[in-house]
């Protein structure tokens, strides 16, 4: 491996080094070099430091070619969503990781771009109509048409400019991730999956064509300006709408990396990380890692070619396994080298890719357990992660009480908590994790958190139910859940209510005008015992949204493997059922 990567090494072009005579007041003391982003550099965004601009004092310096003129802004509306966006939905969706792009690069190309300017000017329209309240939305016909518009338009400027003239890849780059934004936050997963796949194949196609992938570590050597933001910027935000937004079986056709691989297809992460980017990057292929590893399920007992399909089941596992010890030696080296130097914004980071690599973790430790009971044993891990998760939900500048959280690419799909307040059963840790989970922003990825507060609540009712003890002895006494009361998996279906019957709906949540939402949620369990069949009931449950729109259907993101929930199959249906005192009229 090591020979080949040599190899290539040795036929790669000169390394793109930009000499910097000039820069930010910042990187100047810093002493380091800076790309002279206007308004900020993105050194500074990246590293989430303030950039404190640039001397005055210095003289102008021409520009050998004429840039295209700044395009006017049309009227006071699309001034003011432009406003919202750099002012608050930039920084949110930004969170701690995406500065560099929705700071940095999109700012910049907006002032030159109407396809950007348009996009993110839809966007920032829909995040107003999601802040605004129900009654309000409801009345404003012309503001729900107005995010459209501006979508429109976006899209109508860059077909224009595909057929008029050269379009610069980046360009196009950064539209798909915008169109992808804004699919999402309208509910249209469908267009947003497209969007996605679309922009995984021209990239991987970019790389390809411009033999443009680096062989070294992610983030420290690239031939151009172009790959750096394509693969520092782009690539990253690629590949984490790939983990949250795809299908199953769409995230399993291909692997897809941000660091090289080798000729086995096995990501290769470099002897340290510089940076806590790096060490993000890291975690993402690792996530991709293990997900696509799980695609080679163990084979039936009968199967002809057992032995082989085992033997490449052990093999991917022993191939995960390493990527994650060395990312774990990797980020424990970076946090001894480099932590007492960082931060508040540094430290959060830090904290957050922490939490989602020891859910992950935990995750694949349980993958073929046999049993529930496996979970218990992570009884530290679980007070480490809530404590984290505290200080996370705590930050106001994060998720400010005032505002909407649209997308946080930090802290997706609200996965930490299916461990803490499902998996984790020791009673006071639980109790601590749904306290959490009722301040978690009110969206991640549409997937309502109040929803599965209800859900994870009624699961520990379940459970519980099995202790002989009244809840203030059972968290006193630390009692733990037998196996056989235990919730392997829950499914959950939308539902219509009438006083008549209920009907399966779409995978989105039919609350938009009432706020509450309508679910059948079926649990299952064996009550007999780990060797006695599988049973399930299904409850009819409403909960209240966060706010009226669609959203998506709870479901269970722990990638387990569920072979030994295989047997025969009881269930029967009761409800409709009341959560946490809401009512549910006939």
């Amino acid at each position: 491996m090591a020979e080949e990567l040599d190899n290539v090494k040795s036929n790669r072009k000169r390394t793109f080094k930009p000499k910097v005579r000039t820069g930010c007041i910042t990187c100047k003391t810093r002493r380091v070099k800076c790309d002279e982003g206007k308004p900020a550099c993105s050194r500074c965004l990246r590293t989430g430091r303030k950039c404190d601009g640039y001397e005055s004092s210095k003289p102008l310096v021409a520009i050998p070619r004429a840039l295209a003129p700044a395009p006017a802004v049309e009227s006071p509306i699309e001034a003011r969503a432009l406003e919202l966006f750099f002012h608050k939905s930039a920084k949110q969706l930004a969170g701690s990781f995406e500065g560099a792009f929705f700071q940095g690069s999109v700012a910049q190309s907006s002032l030159v771009e109407p396809t950007i300017r348009n996009a993110i000017a839809a966007i920032a329209v829909l995040h107003e109509e999601m802040l605004s309240h129900p009654a309000e939305r409801e009345r404003s016909i012309q503001g729900q048409e107005l995010p459209t518009q501006f979508y429109n338009r976006a899209i109508r400027a860059l077909l224009q400019k595909l057929k008029t003239e050269q379009t610069s890849i980046s360009l196009t780059f950064m539209a798909n991730i915008l169109f992808t934004c804004f699919e999402y936050f309208r509910g249209n997963l469908t267009a947003a999956r497209s969007h996605v796949k679309s922009g995984i194949n021209l990239l991987e196609s970019w790389r390809v064509n411009t033999r443009a992938l680096s062989y070294k570590p992610w983030g420290q050597s690239y031939d151009s300006h172009e790959s750096y933001f394509m693969e520092t910027e782009i690539a990253p935000l690629l590949s984490v709408f790939r983990t949250n937004i795809l299908e199953e079986e769409d995230a399993k056709e291909k692997g897809f990396f941000l660091n090289p691989v080798d000729r086995n297809g096995i990501v290769v992460l470099g002897d340290r990380f510089d940076n806590i980017q790096q060490a993000r990057a890291g975690l993402l292929d690792v996530i991709t890692s293990t997900f696509t590893s799980r695609q080679f399920e163990p084979p039936d007992h009968h199967s002809p070619t057992k032995d082989q399909a085992v033997e490449k089941v052990d093999q991917n596992t022993k191939n995960v396994d390493e990527i994650i010890s060395q990312w774990q030696s990797n980020f424990e080296d970076l946090i001894f080298r480099k932590g007492s130097s960082w931060g508040y914004r540094e430290r959060q980071a830090a904290s957050v890719v922490r939490i989602i690599e020891m859910a992950e973790t935990l995750g694949k430790r349980n993958y073929l357990a046999d049993n529930e009971c496996s979970w218990d044993s992570a009884r530290a891990e679980y007070g480490e992660m809530l404590s984290i998760a505290d200080s996370l939900i705590s930050d106001l500048s994060r998720f400010p009480h005032d505002g909407f959280r649209l997308l946080s690419l930090d802290f997706g799909k609200l996965f930490c908590f299916h461990l803490l307040a499902w998996k984790c059963r020791w009673p006071s840790l639980r109790r601590w994790a749904l306290s959490l989970l009722r301040k978690v922003p009110k969206r991640e990825w549409l997937l309502d958190a109040k929803h599965y507060h209800a859900i994870f609540s009624r699961i520990m009712e379940i459970e519980e139910a099995h202790i002989n003890a009244v809840p203030e002895e059972i968290i006193q006494r630390d009692m733990l859940p037998p196996e056989h009361s235990r919730i392997y998996d829950f499914t959950v279906l939308a539902q219509t209510y009438s006083s008549s019957s209920s009907t399966s709906s779409s995978p989105s949540s039919p609350s938009a005008s009432t706020g509450v939402a309508y679910y059948a949620v079926t649990f299952w369990s064996k009550p007999m015992g780990h060797d006695g069949p599988v049973s399930s009931v299904t409850e009819h449950i409403q909960s209240e949204s966060s706010y009226p729109g669609e959203t998506a259907v709870p479901l269970n993101l722990i990638a387990q493997h569920y072979s030994h929930l295989q047997g025969p199959r009881k269930q029967k249906e009761i409800g409709p059922r009341t959560v946490r005192g809401l009512e549910f009229d006939e």
